[in-house]
């Protein structure tokens, strides 16, 4: 996969809970996304790059081929995600009071599923391996030229790696479809700093017809795919946003968490482990703690049953929260995060509340 493989979708308690027990996200249709002008924005920075690069500059797409796509409701819905952690403009936007990021690993392909037109049983929506890619925050006019050639660039690259071979090398004749595939992938460079990737799913090329389905979003009907992970979400950990309640939406969050029966994949133990790692924090823990774990892991880690290595770790954790012969600064820091047993971390946003 060619972009960073851990991303974070940012979202409501309400939401994170349906994705938990359900493993659907909904993907909204292009044209009713946040920035009402990201598409026509990609349509037309596009058109002149890849008039340039495939056409030579001769007009392969069109003044008009542009007007009447702009006219046309694009048949493409995206989910977004961000490569930043704990971003403020995105808490705002997306998670409002205490509301919660989803870290998600997608180093592992994953299989999704949606309704089909007529039918109320999911079904696979593409035999490609489809994955979340970056955004090119592309507006030549509010750009440097420096910068505009590097994003540029990186545009066309893209085009070339993820397009057919067969379709790239007719891309002449293949341009208006080429445009029409990279367009989700292009926005307003004002929105640089969101780091947006996207999982987009291009309806007239999914293996049937699915169904469409909409939302009321401050009085507009919002076009959307139920989207399904087949096996549940790659969640691997749980930020608790900036709010006045953070600490009671921590807690609600840790019982649900632990009580509740959830639809997302259960680590293997290597993945387990790396759990168990990334919550000791221990790249860059005391020495000390280092050490122990050292000792310990083997033994820890051994069991075959993931709910027995959970409370050996947990007792482990318990014993390295007592000791205090080990820093201060680092046991605090612990205490403000748990692990949970679906290997899921559960932390809070550094960010203060400022709403």
């Amino acid at each position: 996969m060619q972009d960073n493989h851990v991303l974070y979708y940012y979202t409501s308690v309400e939401t994170m809970r349906f994705i938990l027990e359900n493993a659907n996200i909904y993907a909204t249709n292009l044209k009713y996304m946040n920035d009402a002008e990201e598409y026509s924005n990609g349509l037309k920075e596009l058109r002149y790059v890849i008039n340039q690069e495939f056409g030579k500059n001769t007009e392969l797409i069109t003044e008009e081929d542009l007007e009447k796509s702009i006219r046309m409701e694009p048949d493409s819905y995206s989910i977004s995600f961000s490569t930043k952690r704990d971003l403020l403009s995105q808490w705002l936007t997306y998670a409002k009071e205490s509301g919660v990021s989803l870290e998600m690993d997608f180093s592992s392909p994953q299989k999704y599923r949606a309704y089909p037109e007529g039918s109320v049983v999911r079904k696979p929506v593409s035999n490609d391996g489809l994955c979340p890619r970056a955004v090119y925050y592309f507006t030549r006019k509010v750009m440097d030229a420096e910068k505009y050639d590097a994003v540029r660039n990186d545009i066309v690259n893209m085009i070339r790696d993820t397009t057919d071979p067969v379709t790239l090398q007719d891309s002449r004749s293949n341009a208006k479809g080429i445009w029409l595939n990279t367009t989700p992938y292009i926005k307003r460079h004002e929105f640089e700093a969101e780091g947006e990737c996207r999982l987009v799913f291009n309806r007239p090329l999914l293996l049937e017809m699915f169904r469409i389905d909409y939302r009321n979003d401050r009085n507009v009907l919002k076009p959307y795919l139920d989207i399904e992970c087949q096996k549940g979400w790659p969640i691997t950990e749980i930020i608790i946003g900036p709010g006045f309640n953070q600490d009671a939406v921590y807690n609600s969050v840790k019982h649900f968490l632990n009580h509740r029966d959830l639809k997302i994949p259960m680590p293997g133990k290597r993945k387990f482990q790396k759990q168990c790692e990334k919550y000791l924090g221990i790249s860059t823990a005391p020495e000390k703690v280092k050490k122990i774990w050292r000792t310990r892991k083997k033994a820890v880690m051994n069991p075959k049953n993931i709910k027995i290595i959970y409370k050996l770790f947990t007792d482990f954790v318990e014993e390295i929260l007592s000791d205090d012969t080990i820093e201060k600064e680092y046991i605090e820091n612990l205490k403000k995060r748990t692990f949970t047993r679906w290997g899921i971390v559960l932390s809070k946003s550094e960010i203060p509340y400022i709403y």
